[in-house]
C-alpha cells in the first residue's frame, strides 16, 4: 500500500465528513421550520394549544433557527401559553373577590341558538347552498356570526370600593380570541385616546383620564384597571407565575363549578360584605328599632353567595338564579317562607298530552293533623256523621290537610262543552289531600253556599253522580256556569268541565300521566327532590286551545307561528331548601323560524317591486300599498266636496279590488264607514258590499263580520235583514260581554221595526 494511497484515503474520508456535517446542519434547519409550521397548524387549524406550545418551545430551542424564526416562535408559544391559562378566567383573577362577571364565547352561542331556531345557514357560502339545493338559504351564515361575536369573551371582578373616588376598585379582561379586528382597533386607538404609561411585566400600557384606569396589552389579553398591582397579578397568574386565583377559593368552589357552558355567568360572593352591612346596621340599630328587627330576621352574616346562569344548551335556552345561606342559619324570613318538597303522586293525576301544569305542596305528605289518615275514605251524606266544618277549618285545611296542589289545561278532545256559546275548557284543580272526607265537607259546602247565593241552586248538596269510579257533585253558579266536585281516594277535583273528570279519571286508572308524557319528559326530569314549584307549558298545545277562540283571519295569521312552536315547552322551577333559593326557567324545542322569516322577507320584497318573480301580480296587493291605498280612500270618503265623489267612489273600488281576499281589510273599512260620523253615512253601498265580501270569505261564521253587515243593512233600511244577520252574530259569539252588546243591538233592530223608523 503506497503513500499515495493512504492520503488519498484519508482525504476521501475528510470529504465525507464535512458533507455529513453539513447535511445534518442543513437537515436540523429544515427540521425547526417544520417544526413551526406544524406547531402553526395545530394552533390555528386543529386548535390544540398544548401541542402548539410544545412545538413553538422547540423550534426556540433549535440552534440553527434563524433569528427571525425565534422571535416569531416565541411570541406564538406566549400567545398559546396565555390562551392556555385564560381557558378558565377565573385562573386569573384575584382569589377574593367581592363579586364576578363573565361572558363567555357570545359567537358560539349565538351560532347555536341560530341553529336550534332555524335561522343558520348550513353552508359557509351561497354557492354551497346553490350547489346543494339550486339556490341560496335565506339565514346567518355561521362565518357572519364569528367575525362579529367571536371574542373568546369578557370577565370582571370587583375586590373592593375606593370611598375616595366613590367607585368599585377591580380588574377586567377582554380576550378577543382569534378577532384580530377586534384587537387591531383598540390597539389603533389607545395611542390616540390615551397616554403611554410604564409598562407592567413588560407589556404596553396607557392611561385613561376619564375613567382614571389603565389599559395593558398582553399577548392575547387587554386588561383594565385602576391599580397597577391588579394587571400585574393577572399577567403573573396568566404565566404561571402565581397560583392562588378566585379558581382556588374554597368557599366559591362549588358556586363556580355551576358556570358551565354558561354565555352570562354571575357570582356576588356575600361572605366579606355581609360583615360590612351587619356592622352598618348594628350601629344605626340603637336609633331605629326597625333595623334592629331586620337583623334580627334576616341574619345577614349568614349569606354566602348570590349566583346567576344564562345560556343556550343544545335543548334551548336557560335561566338559573339562586340564592345560598350558610348551613346553620337562623335566617327566619328565609325559613318561614319555605314551602315542603313536590308530591310526586300528585303528578300521577295529570293526564298525559296535558298543555300546561302547575304544582306546588302545601304540607308533607304524612302530617300529623290528618285526622282520618291515607285512605280516610269519603265524606258522609248530611246527618251521618260527616265532618262538622268550622272557620279555623279553613286554615287547617290549606296549612295542614293539603298536601299537594296541581292546576292543569288540556288541549281539546273531540266537541268542545259550551255554555251560551262559550266554550269551556277542560281545565281542572286537583289536590291530594291526608284527610278526604274533611276535605269533601269543607270543598262541598263552600261550593253549596256560592251556588245558593248566586242564585244557581236551591241546595247545599248539589246534584250528585258517578263518572268513571269518582263521586261528582255538580254545583250552578250563574250565567248556566257549573262547577263540579270529584274525589277518588285521597284527590279532589275541581273544574267546569266533565270531560276534564273523564279524561283525569282515565289517566290514574291507565297509569298515562304527565309523568310518562315525551314531551315533558325532558323538563320532568329537572325536578330535584328540593323543588317546591313546578310550572310546564307545552306551546304547541295550548295553541290547540286557543284556536278554538280565534276567528278565521287571526288563526291564518297566527298559524304559522303556531306550528313552528308545536313542540316548544317552557319550564319553571322553584327550589327552596335548607341553604338555597333558586328559580330555574328554560325553554326547549324553540320553534323553527327559518320558513317564516323567509316568508316575511319575501312579503317585504313585494311590497317594493309588487311581484313575486313567478308571474304578474298586482302591485296594490303587497301588505303597505294596500294600507295606504285605505287610508287614502277614507280620508277623501270623509273630507272630499261632493263634486268629487265619484273620484273617491273609483278609489272605493280600487281598494276593493285590492283587498277583496283580506276578510278582516274588508270588514274593518266596512266598520268605520257604518259607525264613525264623519262619513255622513254617504259610503253604506259600499260598506255593505265591503261587508258582503268579507262575511263570503268568512263563510258568515265570524260574529263580528256578521255585526257589521246587520249595521250595514240597518243603515240600508233594511231593518229585517238586519235583524236576521244580527241574530246569526249572536249564535256565533262566544258569550261574555260581546254577547251582551249583540243583544243591544238586537233590541235596537227591533225596538226601529216595531216603530217603523230607523234609528241609530
Amino acid at each position: 500500500m503506497t503513500l499515495t494511497f493512504i492520503m488519498n484515503r484519508v482525504v476521501l474520508a475528510l470529504v465525507s465528513l464535512l458533507v455529513g456535517l453539513a447535511g445534518t446542519s442543513f437537515a436540523t434547519a429544515e427540521t425547526a421550520r417544520e417544526k413551526f409550521y406544524q406547531a402553526y397548524y395545530a394552533q390555528r387549524e386543529k386548535g390544540d394549544l398544548t401541542l402548539a406550545a410544545k412545538l413553538y418551545g422547540e423550534t426556540v430551542a433549535a440552534k440553527d433557527a434563524d433569528a427571525a424564526l425565534k422571535s416569531d416562535a416565541q411570541a406564538r408559544l406566549a400567545a398559546c401559553r396565555e390562551d392556555l391559562a385564560t381557558s378558565d378566567f377565573t385562573k386569573l383573577l384575584p382569589m377574593n373577590c367581592l363579586a364576578y362577571v363573565e361572558l363567555n364565547r357570545p359567537g358560539e352561542q349565538v351560532i347555536r341558538l341560530l341553529d336550534q331556531l332555524g335561522l343558520l345557514a348550513k353552508a359557509e357560502s351561497i354557492a354551497a347552498d346553490v350547489a346543494a339545493k339550486g339556490g341560496p338559504q335565506i339565514a346567518v351564515r355561521p362565518g357572519l356570526v364569528r367575525e362579529l361575536l367571536g371574542i373568546r369573551g369578557i370577565a370582571a371582578a370587583v375586590t373592593g370600593f375606593d370611598p375616595t373616588k366613590q367607585m368599585p376598585t377591580g380588574v377586567l379582561i377582554l380576550h378577543p380570541g382569534d378577532q384580530e379586528i377586534v384587537r387591531g382597533l383598540i390597539e389603533t386607538a389607545l395611542p390616540a385616546a390615551a397616554a403611554p404609561a410604564e409598562p407592567i411585566k413588560g407589556c404596553p400600557t396607557f392611561k385613561l383620564d376619564d375613567p382614571p384606569v389603565l389599559v395593558t396589552l398582553s399577548s392575547r389579553l387587554v386588561i383594565v384597571s385602576m391599580q397597577a398591582n391588579e394587571i400585574a397579578d393577572v399577567i403573573s397568574r396568566a404565566r404561571g407565575e402565581e397560583d392562588e386565583s378566585l379558581a382556588s377559593n374554597p368557599a366559591l368552589a362549588e358556586t363556580l363549578k355551576g358556570r358551565q357552558d354558561a354565555l352570562l355567568f354571575f357570582c356576588v360572593n356575600a361572605k366579606p360584605i355581609m360583615p360590612l352591612i351587619n356592622g352598618a346596621l348594628a350601629a344605626a340599630a340603637g336609633e331605629q328599632r326597625e333595623l334592629a328587627i331586620a337583623q334580627a330576621l334576616l341574619d345577614l352574616k349568614s349569606f354566602n353567595s348570590i349566583v346567576g346562569n344564562v345560556g343556550v344548551r343544545d335543548d334551548g335556552l336557560y335561566l338559573d338564579l339562586a340564592l345560598h345561606l350558610e348551613k346553620g342559619h337562623r335566617n327566619l324570613v328565609y325559613n318561614f317562607l319555605r314551602m315542603p318538597a313536590l308530591d310526586r303522586e300528585s303528578l300521577k293525576s295529570i293526564p298525559e298530552g296535558v298543555a300546561a301544569f302547575f304544582a306546588m305542596s302545601l304540607n308533607e305528605a304524612d302530617s300529623r293533623f290528618s285526622s282520618g289518615g291515607k285512605g280516610g275514605g269519603e265524606a258522609k251524606a248530611a246527618g251521618d256523621g260527616a265532618p262538622i266544618v268550622s272557620f279555623l277549618d279553613l286554615g287547617r285545611e290549606f296549612f295542614a290537610n293539603i298536601v299537594g296542589v296541581t292546576a292543569c289545561v288540556l288541549p281539546p278532545d273531540g266537541e268542545a262543552t259550551r255554555i251560551d256559546g262559550e266554550i269551556i275548557p277542560d281545565a281542572a284543580l286537583m289536590m291530594t289531600v291526608n284527610d278526604p272526607a274533611k276535605s269533601a265537607a269543607l270543598w262541598t259546602e263552600l261550593l253549596g253556599i256560592a251556588s245558593i247565593a248566586s242564585g244557581g241552586g236551591v241546595s247545599f248538596d248539589g246534584a250528585s253522580e258517578q263518572i268513571d269510579g269518582m263521586n261528582v257533585r255538580t254545583y250552578r253558579m250563574p250565567e248556566g256556569v257549573a262547577i263540579h266536585y270529584a274525589s277518588a281516594g285521597n284527590t279532589i277535583l275541581i273544574t267546569p268541565s266533565k270531560s276534564a273528570i273523564t279524561r283525569i279519571a282515565t289517566a290514574r286508572k291507565s297509569g298515562k300521566s304527565v309523568a310518562g308524557d315525551p314531551a315533558f319528559a325532558a323538563a320532568i326530569k329537572q325536578i330535584r327532590p328540593e323543588n317546591t314549584i313546578a310550572a310546564f307549558v307545552h306551546v304547541g298545545r295550548c295553541a290547540q286551545i286557543g284556536r278554538q277562540y280565534m276567528a278565521d283571519d287571526e288563526l291564518r295569521e297566527a298559524e304559522p307561528f303556531m306550528n313552528a312552536m308545536s313542540d316548544t315547552v317552557g319550564s319553571l322551577l322553584v327550589e327552596h331548601s335548607g341553604e338555597a333559593l333558586r328559580l330555574t326557567m328554560g325553554m326547549s324545542g324553540l320553534p323553527k323560524l327559518g320558513g317564516i322569516v323567509a316568508k316575511l322577507i319575501q312579503e317585504n320584497r313585494h311590497d317594493d317591486d309588487g311581484g313575486d318573480g313567478d308571474g304578474p301580480r298586482h302591485a296594490g296587493r303587497s301588505p303597505r300599498k294596500a294600507a295606504q291605498l285605505q287610508q287614502s280612500f277614507l280620508q277623501s270618503a270623509a273630507e272630499a266636496p261632493p263634486q268629487e265623489m265619484v273620484e273617491v267612489a273609483n278609489l272605493g273600488d280600487e281598494l276593493f279590488a285590492v283587498i277583496r281576499d283580506d276578510a278582516k281589510a274588508l270588514n274593518n273599512v266596512a266598520w268605520e264607514l257604518l259607525s264613525e260620523d264623519k262619513y255622513g253615512r254617504r259610503w253604506k253601498q259600499h260598506a255593505l258590499r265591503f261587508s258582503l265580501r268579507s262575511n263570503e270569505l268568512s263563510k258568515f261564521k265570524d260574529w263580528r263580520y256578521l255585526d257589521t253587515l246587520a249595521l250595514a243593512f240597518f243603515q240600508m233600511g233594511e231593518i229585517n235583514e238586519a235583524i236576521a244577520y244580527q241574530k246569526k252574530a249572536m249564535e256565533a259569539c262566544k258569550g261574555g260581554d260581546e254577547l251582551n252588546g249583540l243583544r243591544k243591538t238586537l233590541a235596537h233592530f227591533e225596538s226601529s221595526q216595531k216603530s217603523g223608523r230607523e234609528r241609530d
